[in-house]
């Protein structure tokens, strides 16, 4: 139960960020709407992969 909590704790933190970043990046570049689609395209892409890296490196059976 501690590994899940953890599993989700990290997700949870790592998908913050990424939000947290992408908006913050757009208003620092002054993008419009359709930069900001674009950027957030990207960073849905990137949250996507470490989701799944963190998942599997939580899953991972150390030999």
């Amino acid at each position: 139960m501690a590994r899940l909590i953890d599993l989700a704790y990290k997700l949870t933190i790592w998908i913050v960020a990424i939000i947290a970043a992408v908006f913050g990046l757009a208003a620092l570049l002054n993008l419009g709407s359709e930069g900001l689609a674009r950027l957030s395209a990207a960073a849905i892409v990137l949250a996507g992969w470490l989701a799944f890296k963190i998942i599997w490196d939580a899953t991972a059976q150390k030999s």
